[in-house]
């Protein structure tokens, strides 16, 4: 039996590669997970059998010993993906790396001596191809392969929605976290607390919800108990599975996650707030969500956005192209790589 390894270690890959599992099996793939950092539990939350690279380790020490057709990973701000495609070329084992947004496609491949690359990229359209192909010294070939956890995940969100219990007369709203003042500093004009803080100050006088604040998996918590202290009225800090959060709310906020696009989805009112950004991190998420780029204007955007709340917003259909069948072009491309590797 052909054996696929599925490597990542930052969140995104990790949900993409999980995603991808059935459709790998029902194809006869042995699927063997490997991992550090939050994919590790994220997996395992999920009932997979990892083996986790430890700290301290080179990436690919903690790989398993059996032989593989293909190393399938994510790509994130880790050595550990970059370095799990160097294990796997000194092996001659053939390697795709998949992009899980439209965002840091230069961070990605970004090494001390410069870009290192996996033998093929996977990347979510062509709009994300032409992006990421114009990069200077890009080398590897991309592949289209769409994203196969935003397929699945709406899936199951649609379902737990329509099996949810009528909805309270309060409201739930969710604020979901990046960690922007760990990876970025200042960089981006705004971070995750910056916003918080304002967006707190902000909501109406007469709120009907109840606001949560869910870190990101790689944010400790303790700065958001920090940041909390005298807001405890207004909002709450929660631990709860994200897919949970998504499927009970009545409107997601945030500032460039892709859980903006996952509620998008499935019809929730979403809103980004990014004062004072310098770029368009996440450029997406101005095509189907308000995007408030000046602080002074989080009042009335909050006003629009509460009146928004349990309504059901129409899903572009753009995205809804990107979901078709994306589990089984992402396998058909591995397939690709195995097919062209020299030990094939």
């Amino acid at each position: 039996m052909a054996r696929l390894l599925f490597a990542a270690h930052d969140p995104g890959g990790a949900l993409i590669l999980s995603a991808l599992q059935p459709e790998a099996q029902r194809r006869g793939y042995d699927v063997v997970f490997t991992g550090a950092g939050p994919a590790v539990s994220l997996w395992r939350e999920r009932g997979l059998d990892v083996t986790e690279a430890r700290d301290g380790e080179m990436p690919g020490i903690g790989f398993p010993p059996q032989p593989a057709d293909a190393l399938v990973t994510g790509t994130g701000f880790s050595e550990f993906e970059r370095g799990s495609w160097g294990w796997a070329r000194e092996r001659r084992i053939p390697s795709l790396g998949i992009v899980d947004s439209w965002t840091n496609f230069d961070l990605r491949f970004g090494a001390p001596d410069g870009r290192i690359f996996p033998d093929a990229v996977g990347v979510i359209d062509e709009n994300a191809r032409t992006r990421i192909s114009g990069l200077n010294d890009f080398e590897a070939p991309v592949m289209v392969v769409g994203q196969p956890y935003l397929q699945i995940q709406t899936q199951v969100l649609e379902r737990a929605r329509a099996e949810r219990e009528a909805p309270n007369k309060r409201r739930l709203v969710v604020f979901f976290s990046e960690p922007i003042r760990e990876d970025y500093g200042e960089g981006r004009g705004f971070d995750q607390f910056s916003v918080f803080h304002q967006l707190v100050k902000s909501l109406p006088s007469k709120s009907n919800a109840d606001v949560l604040i869910k870190p990101h998996p790689r944010e400790e918590t303790v700065g958001w108990r920090q940041a909390l202290i005298g807001y405890e009225e207004q909002c709450q800090l929660t631990n709860e599975p994200t897919p949970a959060l998504t499927a009970n709310a009545d409107g997601i906020i945030g500032m460039t996650t892709m859980v903006l696009l996952e509620a998008h989805l499935v019809g929730i009112p979403t809103l980004s707030l990014q004062p004072n950004r310098t770029d368009k991190i996440n450029p997406v998420i101005d095509e189907f969500s308000e995007v408030i780029t000046n602080a002074d204007d989080f009042g009335m955007a909050l006003e629009r956005f509460w009146q928004q709340l349990g309504s059901r917003t129409p899903v572009l259909r753009r995205f809804q192209n990107i979901l078709a069948d994306s589990d089984r072009r992402l396998v058909s491309a591995i397939e690709q790589i195995v097919n062209k590797s020299p030990d094939s």
